[in-house]
């Protein structure tokens, strides 16, 4: 099949350009306890020192016979241009050796899936078909009605699930997340039997989206128990989310013990500076040891969560578990425009019906490899194929986030001047005298 070879050439492009280490000339080196602060300089090799690399291995040789030795990155502090190793296996290079960092790699389970014949005859049938077959079920419609502060487009976005594939796209500071949230309390409060995946790019993401959907279902349940049984049915799988995000909200976590969660917000809470290598060190192996134990207690989670909210990447590496259940009546995308084809492809198998969620005029997907055929299947999104005038995409076409001049330009510039400034807020005296600055002319002494 050419275009699974072309998928498996773009997967292999990017793969080799992300095995590439990040190398560097090691420069001092001190040990704090169980770690090492390694100074690195960056002039001979070129690396680039950011976080990224945290949790990646260094390599490098211990003596001219070629023995090697690695470690675990445990932080990077570009700043003062310093990582900490843990877990060495051998003594360190002499300053002024080699010293590699070599980053985690992602794509290798997307290679792995994209090997099969049957999984990319299937994956790419529906990107040839989705907009041709993409047939419409009225009765599928959610409700909008309890939630009386959705705004006109809002509430449209409301029809979307009546598609089989459909577009909710949402300029910055339209709403696109409350909006999300909304809809997906509505599609389940209408049927116990829905099953809904919700994924998103980033782990912070994903917190904030499902969230918004137990926002959402916290004001329809308002005079239920709290939490309700539908807000504990959405629950968020893996163990890197954003402890703050869940203060109030356990339930939303599948953790049994709830006292892992109260260490966990602690722990975070009083999180050493990464250039404090003992004291970051052991506040990390804690950490580690708590997302250990929530991951052992929360191994059926998938199983029986109505809402099963995590990223894409963790989608892909569940792939075998999540394929095995009954497909889900809906997957969502969110901040679908970071999104690659090839990543979203791999995941629409999973349900019925597709939702993609986000801005393609904001960020795309991120791609290191020049080869041609990584740049059209992995550095662009779903949204390429999306069709921005039918019925199946609806464009928020409303913000409270920008003076009305600012918006003027976004919009003219990117989104064909449909972009305006919500109207509730051209009404708002104190949300105008705030943008005042910002309105050449005085946008708000003109229109209050």
């Amino acid at each position: 099949m050419a275009l699974q070879d072309d998928i498996l050439e773009a997967l292999d492009a990017e793969l080799r350009e992300c095995q590439k280490p990040e190398r560097f000339t090691l420069e001092a080196v001190r040990q704090e306890g169980s770690v090492w602060k390694v100074w690195l300089a960056a002039a001979q090799f070129g690396g680039r020192l950011d976080e990224s690399l945290e949790g990646a291995y260094a390599w490098w040789l211990v003596n001219q016979d070629g023995a090697r030795a690695t470690a675990d990155v445990l932080s990077v502090v570009p700043e003062e241009e310093f990582v900490v190793l843990r877990f060495l296996t051998g003594p360190l290079p002499a300053i002024g050796k080699e010293l590699r960092i070599y980053p985690i790699q992602y794509l290798q389970k997307l290679r792995d899936l994209w090997s099969s014949p049957e999984f990319a005859e299937t994956s790419l049938d529906w990107w040839d078909r989705f907009t041709e077959d993409n047939t419409q079920i009225p009765e599928r419609a959610a409700d909008p009605s309890p939630f009386r502060w959705l705004r006109q487009r809002q509430r449209e976005a409301f029809t979307l699930p009546t598609w089989k594939t459909s577009f909710l796209w949402g300029p910055p500071g339209t709403g696109k997340t409350t909006t999300l949230g909304a809809l997906l309390a509505s599609i389940l409060r209408r049927s116990s039997s829905t099953r809904i995946l919700l994924l998103s790019t980033t782990n912070s993401a994903v917190d904030q989206a499902i969230v918004a959907v137990d926002n959402a279902l916290a004001e329809v349940t308002a005079s239920e128990t709290q939490p309700s049984l539908l807000r504990k049915s959405c629950l968020r799988i893996g163990t890197h989310f954003v402890p703050r995000y869940y203060e109030g909200r356990e339930h939303l976590l599948p953790t049994k013990d709830l006292t892992l969660l109260q260490r966990l917000m602690e722990l975070h809470k009083n999180e050493p500076a990464k250039g404090e290598a003992q004291r970051y060190a052991r506040w990390k192996a804690e950490v580690e040891s708590i997302q250990d134990e929530m991951r052992k207690q929360a191994a059926d989670a998938v199983r029986r969560a109505r809402l099963a909210a995590m990223t894409t990447t963790g989608a892909a590496f569940r792939y075998d578990d999540l394929r095995h259940l009954t497909p889900y009546d809906l997957v969502v995308f969110d901040e679908a425009s970071q999104v690659s084809i090839v990543h979203a492809l791999s995941l629409v198998g999973l349900g019925k019906h597709i939702l993609f969620a986000g801005d393609p005029r904001q960020l795309a997907p991120v791609v290191k490899s020049d080869h041609p055929d990584a740049r059209e299947w992995l550095g662009k999104s779903p949204f390429e194929r999306m069709p921005e005038s039918a019925s199946c995409t609806c464009l928020l076409d409303e913000q409270s986030r920008m003076a009305d001049r600012i918006c003027e330009l976004v919009s003219h510039t990117f989104y064909g001047g449909r972009l305006r400034v919500a109207a509730d807020k051209r009404k708002d005296p104190k949300w105008l005298s705030e943008r005042e600055p910002f309105n050449i002319q005085g946008y708000g002494k003109r229109n209050t």
